[in-house]
């Protein structure tokens, strides 16, 4: 076995054409093997952030034919469907939106959901007023104001 190793490793010295071939084959391989793991684990394997069934959570859209593309649904046409709903346990809507603040601007990009958003999804939040933000926004800019 150890004249075996001897003798690869000869060889690939002898030819390093072939043997930088051979590597970079493998790194390449390897490579997109664990970026497309990584993908499939962050989309596909990982469990859901939400706690309360999430095979049972989806999202509706409408396709808009001018556009000929999925566009999320309007206020009106989720109005409607809360109030004649019989079938899903929870309706929840959900709009992007940005906030901008008037000392130091900077744009934060999020979302606007509707008062019973959490409760869809299985979470309660801390009050009926909440917000909730990310560890960096926290540190930037509010973690030092006396009322937070």
């Amino acid at each position: 076995m150890l004249n075996d190793l001897r003798f690869g490793v000869r060889m690939l010295i002898k030819n390093p054409g072939s043997t930088a071939v051979a590597v970079l084959s493998l790194a390449l391989g390897i490579g997109a093997n664990s970026a497309i793991f990584s993908v499939l684990s962050a989309t596909l394997l990982r469990e859901r952030p939400y706690p309360k069934d999430p095979d049972r959570v989806f999202m509706m859209m409408v396709f808009e034919l001018k556009k000929a593309s999925w566009e999320p649904q309007t206020l009106t046409n989720y109005l409607y469907w809360k109030d004649h709903n019989q079938v899903f346990e929870h309706l929840a809507a959900w709009k992007q939106g940005s906030f901008t603040s008037e000392q130091k601007p900077e744009r934060i990009t999020g979302q606007y959901v509707s008062a019973n958003f959490f409760a869809s999804i299985g979470l309660q939040p801390g009050s009926e007023h909440s917000c909730v933000i990310t560890d960096g926004l926290w540190q930037r800019r509010i973690r030092n104001f006396s009322w937070a």
